[in-house]
């Protein structure tokens, strides 16, 4: 009875965590027994497909919310999605789950990094523009007006390639940043490894952390 309490409570545990970090819940399955980390590592496994689905089935009110922001992110997009819905309804699914996990990621980062948002934000901006031009450009018959649309494009995917690489250089320092942290961590393991390999052989034959009186 309290082995099949405990594998219900770990389970629980699991579905808690795996929505905030898959490594502390990877944390949790290392104090288990062999057998319990078994059955923890496919609740794991079977929860984390069902949390993050590839299609997303959104409420009447997040429906709306995407839509207003894909208006607003992609203004050259919106109008052939909202056709999709009735000629395509799987493609218009697909679209909305992928924009809805961006949406999400974009209010994330603006509370998080602000200026970055600002970049992030004006970069997706530009990007639809330059396509709105394109089109615009191929549908001319006018060389002036064509030629005119060919440098507006130009000077526009300048300022576009600014803001990719001030935005790459930002993940390029974020990124160092973490190998830093790493490096920093592995080395402190390669400090502690008596105290480590001696603390995971204990767990292995059972064994308990320190001796009782």
């Amino acid at each position: 009875m309290k082995r099949i309490y405990s594998s219900i409570a770990l389970y629980k545990v699991i579905l808690f965590t795996i929505g905030f970090s898959s490594v502390f819940a990877q944390d949790i399955l290392q104090t288990q027994n062999q057998q319990d980390k078994r059955r923890a590592g496919n609740v794991l496994r079977q929860a984390q497909r069902q949390v993050r689905p590839e299609v997303l089935y959104l409420t009447h009110e997040q429906e709306t919310e995407v839509l207003k922001y894909i208006k607003a992110a992609y203004p050259d997009r919106a109008e052939r999605l909202i056709k999709w819905k009735d000629l395509r309804p799987e493609a218009y699914k697909n679209a909305l789950s992928k924009a809805f996990r961006e949406m999400r990621f974009m209010e994330a980062l603006k509370e998080r990094n602000p200026e970055r948002y600002a970049r992030v934000s004006e970069e997706k901006l530009l990007e639809s523009q330059s396509r709105e031009l394109a089109q615009r450009y191929r549908q001319s018959d006018d060389d002036a007006e064509k030629e005119r649309l060919r440098k507006e494009m130009e000077d526009l995917l300048n300022k576009l390639f600014d803001y990719r690489q001030v935005n790459r250089q930002d993940e390029m320092d974020r990124l160092e940043k973490k190998l830093a942290e790493l490096k920093e961590a592995n080395q402190e393991r390669l400090e502690k490894k008596s105290e480590i390999v001696e603390r995971r052989l204990r767990e292995l034959l059972g064994q308990k952390k320190g001796m009782e009186w």
